[in-house]
């Protein structure tokens, strides 16, 4: 499953691929996502260890981090709820939810993109971009991808019928002043839930809602 499905949560999924891959450059990108006809920010915010997400319209984010080990661990962010959901690495393993890292920093991973063919070439936000169709994960795909930034530009599929577009609107080296953020600054007061107790607090209100819109299982994306 692309984490596209998701509506642009970056979805963890089972894998057993470690392999090692080119660092993606340091980056803050700026996206229009639209799903069905609701259109909203989606920010990205890379480091080489690092990724985080921020859905404006829900109001939720998604920390991602790797170690030196190349352990991965992550953290969902309710911003409305000022909660946090953490998932340690171990947990992740657990769930069959260890994520490929190609996949959390650049949207598509570089086999996916593969399995495409390349049908044209453009100028996007002042760099070249290749664009790519084909069926990726089973779904009809048009992807725009920048290889310098290695990123979409532009990313059209179909997901459970209902259309859903990501648009780069704007790509910077570090994010600008203004862009939500989940440093831990942003973050100072938030409740923390270790995820390995989510089965036990099913009747918290939080809680419970978190499980439906996952689908009384865990899913990375929103």
């Amino acid at each position: 499953m692309l984490l596209f499905a998701a509506a642009c949560g970056l979805a963890a999924e089972p894998s057993a691929q470690h392999s090692v891959v080119a660092t993606a450059p340091a980056l803050a990108a700026r996206y229009e996502l639209r799903v069905g006809n609701h259109t909203t920010d989606w920010y990205l915010i890379r480091t080489a260890t690092r990724v985080e997400t921020f859905n404006a319209g829900s109001q939720q984010g998604e920390i991602w981090e790797r170690g030196a080990n190349g352990a991965i661990e992550h953290r969902r962010v309710f911003v409305s709820e000022r909660k946090i959901i953490e998932y340690s690495a171990g947990e992740l393993r657990a769930r069959g939810a260890v994520p490929q890292w190609s996949k959390l920093t650049s949207l598509v991973t570089p086999e996916g993109i593969a399995g495409l063919r390349q049908t044209g070439e453009e100028i996007l936000l002042g760099q070249r971009g290749q664009l790519f169709e084909g069926m990726l994960d089973g779904v009809s795909t048009r992807l725009w991808w920048l290889p310098e930034a290695q990123l979409p530009a532009r990313l059209a599929r179909h997901e459970d019928t209902r259309p859903v577009r990501l648009n780069l609107r704007e790509l910077q080296g570090s994010p600008p002043v203004g862009w939500p953020r989940l440093d831990d600054a942003s973050l100072t007061g938030f409740s923390l839930i270790d995820a390995a107790d989510l089965g036990d607090m099913a009747a918290d209100p939080f809680v419970h809602q978190v499980m439906i819109q996952d689908g009384h299982a865990h899913s990375a994306g929103h």
